[in-house]
């Protein structure tokens, strides 16, 4: 019992241990959300969800487009806001790549917490991914689950039945766990990470929707 007690009185455990809090207790205040792996999972929910709500000063949509990258890619809201125009409305997207039904759930109500004048929500649903349904939960959908309310996060797990275990519990509450990877390369190559988000700053901050699809229209892909 000594050699226990000595052990977790030892300087250098304690001095890891103060470390461990500290980063962890950065990462749940936020701190490292600025910091993610360009277009990972949990980087794609924050970058999305907090682009559209940055600029609603600028654009205050009655209109919200929901759904995955179908969405995201394949409907230009540059275009869209022009049609609009006559008809004396506003869009804006939430549209999260790779997300399932879930995750587009708890974006459209961080959304629609800010977003008052909301009328009309489309939502443009795939129904040939087998993914967007389930009871499994994946890796992807806890990395984004864990950018939202947390709690909020498994209210909405336990609502649609899914299987929670302590392995999905601790990817959610505990976000040393969940960002594991993501920190792991942003220490062994910092300067790629840090020059991504010197752009993509540059990019969202000159730019009212998060994501314009620069290739022509064509049909050829479906010919």
């Amino acid at each position: 019992m000594k050699e226990y007690l000595k052990f977790f009185l030892d300087k250098s455990f304690l001095s890891a241990l103060v470390i461990i809090f500290l980063i962890e207790g950065s990462f749940q205040l936020g701190c490292y959300k600025k910091f993610l792996k360009k277009n990972s999972y949990a980087s794609n929910v924050t970058r999305i969800t907090d682009h559209a709500l940055s600029k609603k000063n600028e654009l205050d949509p009655d209109i919200l487009i929901l759904g995955t990258s179908l969405a995201y890619e394949g409907i230009s809201m540059r275009l869209l806001n022009e049609k609009l125009t006559s008809l004396n409305l506003k869009a804006q997207t939430i549209a999260i790549p790779g997300s399932e039904l879930i995750i587009q759930q708890l974006a459209l109500e961080k959304a629609l917490g800010e977003f008052k004048n909301v009328k009309y929500v489309i939502h443009v649903n795939e129904p040939e991914m087998p993914w967007t349904v389930g009871y499994e939960v994946s890796l992807p959908t806890l990395a984004m689950a864990s950018s939202f309310n947390r709690v909020r996060a498994l209210e909405k797990f336990k609502e649609h039945e899914y299987t929670i275990t302590r392995v999905e519990l601790s990817h959610i509450l505990i976000r040393l766990w969940a960002y594991r990877h993501d920190l792991a390369d942003f220490i062994l190559n910092p300067q790629k990470r840090i020059k991504d988000i010197g752009r993509a700053k540059t990019v969202y901050e000159q730019n009212l929707y998060v994501y314009e699809n620069a290739n022509l229209e064509s049909l050829d892909l479906y010919s």
